[in-house]
Formats: structure tokens, sequence, C-alpha cells
């Protein structure tokens, strides 16, 4: 992140990888999905279920139809993450792996690949390195990058900008328990290295998705902090506290130490 102070890391591959764990298969709906702890998280928040008219959010009947990730009948959006395609093949194939046997026994596994290497990409330390001007080139010009390179992700993330959908990211990193936490307002200060990282992104939102929501949210403490671009700056709209989602309570503290 932009300020050092802030000691982060990767979510585990459970709580990032879509069918991560072999032959999941639980009986109360529990499984690898994002999508799903995101949406019992909103399903929560009061900002979130004003705008559907105090309805529940369902998720799509098939994703094939182009259909939201989080729908009632007033309000919808999409659910993305906020990290590079590069860093989440890593975790699909260079993490240890986890089977299944029962659904109270899983084993941990080899990694899919243990062949060479892959060059992830930090988004968000990518779009730092490039203002408002270089972000229209870079969606628009006629050079094709190759994957594996900050323009490849850059362009990824801003060609999903263009949908024309409302837009949750979840930039999925967590405080890093490796490291001492005393630092004063810590949320503030995360608040603030997001604003500083995505400012020039702030801008590209502005001008092409004035029409549509975007939020953006990061997890801090077991909480799940949501801030809204709101013309040039980022509000804080709401903080859920992640125990209210079965889903990532079952997938954090059951696969985390795998």
């Amino acid at each position: 992140m932009y300020n050092e102070d802030l000691k982060i890391r990767l979510l585990h591959p459970s709580l990032i990888v879509k069918n991560y764990v072999i032959n999941e298969n639980n009986q109360n709906g529990l499984k690898c999905d994002y999508e799903q702890y995101l949406r019992e998280m909103i399903n929560t928040s009061d900002y979130f279920l004003k705008k559907s008219n105090y309805e529940h959010y369902i998720g799509p009947i098939s994703e094939e139809n182009g259909e939201s990730d989080c729908i009632s009948k007033n309000y919808e959006m999409d659910f993305k993450l906020l990290v590079s395609t590069t860093l989440v093949q890593g975790q699909r194939e260079y993490s240890n792996q986890i089977m299944q046997l029962t659904p109270k026994i899983s084993i941990g596994l080899p990694p899919r690949r243990n062949d060479g290497e892959i060059n992830c990409i930090l988004l968000h330390e990518a779009l730092r390195l490039y203002d408002f001007k270089q972000l229209e080139e870079i969606l628009h010009g006629s050079s094709k990058f190759r994957k594996g390179t900050p323009e490849f992700e850059v362009k990824n993330f801003l060609n999903k900008l263009l949908l024309k959908k409302n837009l949750f990211f979840l930039f999925p990193y967590e405080e890093d328990d490796d490291y001492l936490f005393d630092i004063n307002n810590y949320s503030d200060k995360m608040i603030n290295a997001l604003i500083e990282n995505f400012k020039e992104c702030i801008k590209f939102i502005n001008k092409y998705r004035n029409q549509y929501d975007t939020y953006i949210s990061f997890l801090y403490d077991l909480k799940l902090y949501i801030l809204k671009v709101d013309h040039d700056d980022m509000k804080l709209i709401d903080i859920i506290d992640t125990k209210v989602s079965d889903t990532f309570v079952y997938l954090k503290f059951r696969y985390s130490h795998m």
C-alpha cells in the first residue's frame, strides 16, 4: 500500500478462489465463493437494504446470462475482486490444495503446479504508476499488452469499470498478524491509502461511470469496510462485522490454517 506502516497480506485462497476446495459438498450450502459471503454481509447492511426497499438480495439464476451477482427488484450490483488476474491464477495453481473427505474432515494436498513461477502483478501498486491521461491511453490505445505486465492488468481493470452496472469491489487483503498493530486509527489510514492508490482511477470513474455506483471494500479486524466513490473522493458508508456471514466464518476459520 501507499502507507508503508500498513502491513497487509492476501486472503487465504478459499476466500478468493471459487471452488477452491476439491469435492466440497456441504448440505448447509457453505462453499468457496466470495460472492456468497459478500451477499450475506450486504443483506445485513441498512445502507444497501434501503436501496432495495428492504428486500433481501439474491444471487443470479445463471451467471451465463450476464446477470448481476447481487439482485433485488430495486437495486443490483456486480461483485469484483480488486486484484490482478495473475495473482488469482497464482493462488489457484501454486497454493496448497485442500480436499474435503467428509463435511467435517479436510486434508491438505500439494499445489496443482510446482514447476516454474508466475509473474504476479499487484494491481493496487500498478495503478499508482499512471495518471488519468495514461489510463485513457492504455484503455483506448492500439497496443496489445502481454499477460503478466502492469499494462495488461490495468487495462483489464479499466474494462471492468466500463461495465454498465453498479460495481462492488473487494480488496482481498487483511492486516498481517506477523506485525504488531499498535497503529492509531488504522482503518482511517487504510482508507487514505486506498484513496491515494486509486485517485487517478477515481477521475476515470467520474468520467465513464457517473451513472453507476462504484464501491470499494476492504477487511480489517474481521470487519468489512465499504467505501463509495463520491465525486473526487471515497466516503465510508458502512462497516459490517464478518461474523454475520456464515460462509465467511466457515471459510476463514476452517481453512485459513491449511
